[in-house]
């Protein structure tokens, strides 16, 4: 009776640990409606980013759900920021180099040419992310997952070196889950450990020379273009 009544003190006490953006999200299709998120903040009203680091703050590590707004050329270099979704924010050009920012999503939102080497985001969700010219790598993005939408971009998107250990590209047929039409990505030397791949389909201009194939989930069609793979 005392073990029991000691475990049950013991699970008291350890924390919950707060939902990311995946959980919070679901599946495509499958998630809450967005205007009934938790956490919901109109992007418009952030004063840049000291003030989303003060709404983050006051937070805890509860998710925080920004939809729209403009951070365009936002400077998030070493910012420590976790459970943030964005939702058809404007990020083009922002700075995220050497952020810790687990647990983040960028949905229908604008990263044109922003620079996310060495940015820590594992449990990241893409979801129809317009993501040209793109700098990520040596970023972590372990665990991470891309779905959805055709009329994003992927165009020029680098991952060399990336941390891409237990990754899922969930793309589908259609224009609402297919994965984005512009893609040419560079995984070159990234670490695709444990990734499943085999849903997503190149333009036959990935380039996947040394990137580390180990219990990688591929398909059929995609031998040939990782045949520079190890």
């Amino acid at each position: 009776m005392a073990l029991t009544w000691l475990a049950a003190a013991i699970l008291a006490a350890t924390p919950i640990p707060a939902a990311d953006c995946q959980a919070l999200l679901g599946d495509l299709y499958e998630g809450p409606e967005e205007t009934e998120l938790p956490g919901l903040v109109d992007g418009a009203r952030l004063d840049g980013v000291a003030a989303l680091l003060a709404l983050r703050a006051a937070r805890d590590d509860a998710p925080i759900v920004v939809k729209g707004g403009n951070l365009a050329g936002a400077d998030f270099r070493n910012a420590r920021l976790s459970n943030i979704c964005f939702l058809d924010t404007n990020l083009a050009g922002s700075d995220w180099r050497g952020a810790e920012a687990p647990g983040l999503a960028f949905v229908r939102s604008d990263l044109t040419g922003a620079r996310l080497a060495g940015a820590r985001m594992p449990n990241v969700l893409l979801r129809h992310p317009i993501m040209k010219d793109v700098d990520a790598s040596g970023a972590d993005f372990s665990e991470g997952r891309l779905d959805g939408g055709w009329d994003g971009s992927l165009e020029n998107l680098r991952l060399d070196r990336a941390d891409l250990r237990g990754f899922r590209f969930d793309c589908g047929i259609t224009l609402g889950d297919g994965c984005p039409l512009d893609r040419s990505i560079s995984f070159r030397g990234a670490n695709l450990t444990a990734a499943s791949l085999d849903t997503y389909w190149g333009a036959g201009e990935d380039d996947w020379a040394g990137a580390h194939i180990d219990r990688t989930i591929i398909g059929l069609h995609q031998l040939e273009d990782t045949a520079t793979a190890n």
